[in-house]
């Protein structure tokens, strides 16, 4: 797909007064002239291409960003880097926020283990001046004081605000040990120079401010001053342009930046031009009218293509309602309804395939938003029951949470109940699902990981057979002992199930005797994909790892044959008259594999 997202944006201004907006992406900024309404783009250096999540405009007219490993400084002037660095460090993001100090450096937050690194312009290097927290992975905000010290606000399963002092090495705390509850502290900086900071909430929820000194905290009334920031999200935008002009708005994926004249009210829109290979495509499916559906990855951009005419219809990100930077990220079907579970907020979509899609009109949209669960935030599985009434979905919960929950969606009434993951498997998220014995077992696969940032409880992944008149769960297995998650499942019989880990360890498992029966280690074709399991035609199974399309027989659990493909595999799978299709990146691919 070819729109991408905005990944905030910064407004430098040179000593002289010219300003440049610059629009972060994916492998790429676009620098726009608000003053000649022109726009070019600089893509990474040496190609690189990973996620940034903040930029900052520095006070002499430079422009920071980070992106994945690599942190670079742009002279948007001149369109040209002045540095790029993969620091020493081991993380996987660098610069997951960034902020200036007044001597010139750069701080900057890591994830996972919430590193603070200092970039200092004038030497060109990137040293590390502290860790801000000992458990917890993400530093959300960040601001510079006048006073030498940098401030932290860190979640998301025990929330704090942190102080440091680069000059000394000092650290401190100022949430108390039993009042780091899950959340997020946050600070920020005030035009005039100060930094306050929040970690709590008054009796009407709103944040308690305090401003941040030396080192120390001291209560304030209301809210801080108004900061250099504008927006949320990755619609965030730092820094201004001059009065008497505003940032309206910046959307690479409608490929134009709005400024708005304050004291006229008069606006231009500024057409951006880029190239792009476009976003990710996340996981396929096979619809109910035989068409392969699926959606792009930030931005999300609905999409479906009919292999009869080789024709692929984008239906848009306004097609999903509360779409913006998401995805859909598992499917099931019942009769002409598609149902897609939806990231970010657990968000469960309902398609009419028979019907025209249209969402001018709310009380006739299609697709429709059913339900919204937070404790399947990040969804990863989801599966048609076969009585035809039920829609079950499940996955990871929301930032700070342990183990999520299941939703089972009733059609025909629209009501959902929420199957807490204490009633599941304790500390663990259901990422696969398959039926057995005729739909009277609902069977799940978990995972221990914690994808919002809080810390594992469970020690190896487990299945368990749920049992759907009564919902609830009569047995728990652990089919591959040390495993962390299982990825994938489908049922093969009424009692058997083939599984595969996230180590690529293919597996088939009896639920009626609770025997694992035999394993296949398919990790030398590559890593699992999501959604990279189908049922193929004569009792077959393909299975999408990065490197391969494997095909599988699951009685004898045979590796029939491995396709492989001349570009990599990046999600999974839908099949249909003997073809296997995937996503490679941006693209929509199809191989055969029938048999030989």
């Amino acid at each position: 797909m070819e729109a991408d997202e905005t990944r905030t944006a910064a407004v430098c201004i040179h000593p002289e007064g010219e300003a440049r907006i610059v629009v972060a992406a994916r492998g790429y900024v676009v620098i726009v002239d608000p003053a000649s309404e022109t726009s070019r783009q600089l893509y990474f250096p040496e190609k690189y291409k990973e996620y940034p999540y903040a930029c900052i405009a520095g006070a002499e007219g430079a422009f920071y960003i980070g992106a994945g490993r690599m942190f670079m400084a742009i002279d948007p002037f001149e369109g040209k880097y002045t540095d790029a660095l993969t620091p020493d460090c081991g993380e996987e993001i660098v610069g997951f926020r960034l902020a200036e100090a007044s001597d010139g450096s750069v701080y900057l937050t890591t994830y996972p283990r919430c590193l603070l690194l200092r970039y200092d312009p004038a030497e060109r290097t990137i040293e590390t001046v502290a860790r801000l927290d000992e458990t917890q992975k993400y530093a959300g905000s960040i601001a510079c004081g006048r006073d030498g010290w940098v401030y932290a606000g860190i979640g998301t399963e025990r929330r704090d605000v942190v102080a440091v002092r680069p000059a000394t090495g000092e650290r401190r705390s100022f949430v108390p040990a039993e009042e780091r509850t899950r959340g997020a502290g946050r600070v920020v900086a005030s035009l005039d120079g100060r930094v306050f900071g929040s970690w709590s909430e008054g009796e009407e929820g709103e944040p308690l401010w305090h401003e941040l000194s030396n080192g120390e905290f001291a209560r304030i009334e209301g809210a801080p001053p108004p900061s250099a920031y504008a927006g949320e999200g990755f619609r965030t935008v730092h820094g201004a342009l001059p009065a008497p002009w505003d940032v309206e708005s910046v959307d690479l994926a409608e490929r134009e930046v709005v400024v708005a004249n304050r004291e006229n009210g008069k606006r231009k829109t500024i057409r951006l031009h880029y190239r792009s290979d476009g976003a990710n495509v996340s996981p396929l499916t096979l619809g109910p009218d035989g068409r392969v559906w699926g959606t792009s990855n930030h931005p999300l951009q609905l999409f479906a293509f009919d292999p009869d005419a080789g024709k692929t219809t984008n239906y848009g990100g306004r097609a999903i309602e509360l779409g913006g930077g998401g995805n859909l990220c598992a499917y099931a079907s019942a009769g002409t309804i598609l149902a897609g579970a939806a990231y970010a907020g657990g968000h469960l979509h309902l398609i009419d395939t028979a019907k025209p899609l249209q969402w001018e009109e709310p009380s006739a949209r299609n697709p429709k938003l059913v339900a919204s669960h937070r404790e399947v935030h990040r969804p990863r599985c989801a599966l048609a029951h076969s009585d035809g009434a039920h829609i079950v979905y499940g996955g990871f919960p929301d930032y700070g949470f342990v183990g999520g929950g299941l939703c089972v969606y009733d059609l025909r009434t629209g009501e959902d109940a929420l199957l807490t993951h204490d009633r599941l498997v304790p500390d663990q998220s259901t990422l696969c699902l398959a039926e057995a014995e005729g739909g009277r077992l609902l069977i799940g696969g978990t995972s221990i990981e914690t994808p919002g940032g809080a810390e594992p409880k469970a020690k190896e992944a487990a299945l368990y057979a749920m049992d759907w008149a009564t919902r609830t769960v009569v047995e728990r297995w652990t089919p591959i002992p040390g495993a962390r998650e299982i990825s994938l499942l489908k049922a093969y019989t009424s009692h058997r199930v083939i599984g595969i880990t996230s180590d690529a360890l293919l597996f088939t498992f009896d639920v009626r005797t609770g025997e694992t029966l035999r394993t296949l280690d398919l990790s030398a074709w590559g890593k699992v994909v999501r959604d990279g399991l189908a049922a193929a035609d004569d009792g077959l199974f393909v299975v999408a790892v990065s490197g391969a399309v494997c095909v599988i027989e699951p009685v004898a659990l045979e590796l029939f044959k491995a396709l492989q493909p001349p570009v990599p595999v990046t999600a999974g799978l839908a099949y249909r008259g003997g073809r296997a299709y995937f996503a490679s990146g941006s693209e929509l691919c199809s191989i055969h594999v029938r048999k030989l």
